[in-house]
């Protein structure tokens, strides 16, 4: 809450959880602070598509890359 409070400018979360994403909702609603949401490429797409549809909220899509992408990647979708 504190960063929605805090930053005019806009506020990032990253996250794939839906109650994460719903309460950064709730706090725009509540401060008028604009955010986006950014998720991993190839985790809970439609939800990333559901959100991208939506007026209020931007949605960008993290991609891993370089020599460790893949283990990487492998560790957030376990």
């Amino acid at each position: 809450a504190y960063m929605f409070e805090a930053f005019d400018d806009g506020v990032a979360v990253g996250s794939h959880d839906p109650a994460m994403i719903e309460y950064a909702t709730e706090l725009y609603a509540e401060h008028g602070t604009p955010y986006e949401v950014q998720m991993l490429t190839g985790v809970r797409e439609s939800a990333q598509f559901e959100l991208a549809a939506e007026d209020d909220v931007t949605v960008y899509q993290y991609i891993p890359y370089g020599s460790k992408w893949f283990s990487y990647f492998y560790r957030r979708i376990r």
